[in-house]
């Protein structure tokens, strides 16, 4: 489950996974590690968050108005969130908890590939990934609304 280059003690003092960069403190079981992970910031990222926080799409737009201000629930969202080596659209670091909005490409398996590969290697880091289509987000938010609260309800603060 964890990274090659991995020295793992599940139930001693600390998992470390030189490749994905990133370390993990932990006393019980793995999947406690995994919560209690330190999720490194890449500080390489920080002309691409720019970049991309110029250039929100409508459904990012129209879900943020939704998020900002604490508006779910009491979370703060923070928005186009650098986590490891990608750059999520919303986080919530008290819950970390991840939302994707993601125009469709199912007919691009590089788009689907690399989709995939971010929503494993965040889940590796101890985000929860929560992922929607613009149309999902632009014609029913109320039902999208609702997943995330249902999502996020009885998640423990780290």
């Amino acid at each position: 489950m964890i990274g090659a280059g991995t020295v793992a003690r599940i139930g001693a003092v600390v998992v470390n996974d030189a490749v994905a960069g990133y370390t993990t403190y932990t006393d019980l079981t793995e999947e406690t590690a995994m919560r209690r992970t330190l999720v490194r910031f890449d500080w390489q990222l920080s002309p691409r968050v720019a970049r991309v926080r110029k250039r929100m799409s409508r459904a990012e737009a129209i879900l943020w108005n939704e998020l900002k201000g604490r508006k779910l629930l009491g979370c703060k969202f923070e928005r186009h969130c650098p986590i490891d080596r990608y750059v999520v659209d919303f986080y919530c670091e008290r819950l970390a908890v991840a939302i994707e909005v993601d125009a469709m490409m199912q007919d691009d398996p590089h788009a689907l590939r690399y989709d995939h590969e971010r929503n494993v290697r965040l889940r590796l880091c101890g985000v929860v990934v929560l992922c929607f289509n613009d149309d999902e987000v632009i014609y029913n938010l109320d039902g999208v609304l609702a997943k995330i609260r249902q999502s996020i309800r009885y998640l423990p603060a780290r």
